[in-house]
């Protein structure tokens, strides 16, 4: 028997540490990237406005109580999504949130005269 680790080509396997480091590392690249495109993103007036009707759409602000079941179970897959979605945002730029709030309310006071 050898001591020596098994190579680091081949099908994955978790019991070793090659291939989990490498999994482990293009995994935070990948969130490195989604979180620079959200950040790229949120800097726009338009991406900002762009998230803030997904999160409405989502039923993020509002409730998703119905009688029906299907009907509640449909809402709260919207809200899950929106919640998703405001993950991300607070994980790459936090300060955008508060942005994106100002810049909603800001337009609904026009669109009410």
């Amino acid at each position: 028997m050898s001591d020596e680790a098994p190579p680091e080509d081949g099908p994955f396997s978790p019991s070793n540490p090659a291939h989990v480091s490498k999994r482990e590392r293009a995994a935070r690249k990948a969130q490195a990237r989604a979180d620079a495109d959200m950040r790229a993103l949120l800097k726009l007036p338009e991406g900002r406005r762009i998230f803030w009707r997904l999160l409405e759409r989502g039923r993020m602000f509002a409730t998703t109580f119905s009688t029906d079941a299907a009907t509640a179970a449909f809402n709260e897959g919207g809200r899950n999504a929106a919640l998703a979605i405001l993950a991300d945002v607070m994980r790459a730029d936090p300060a955008a949130y508060g942005a994106m709030m100002l810049e909603a309310q800001a337009q609904q006071e026009a669109d009410n005269g």
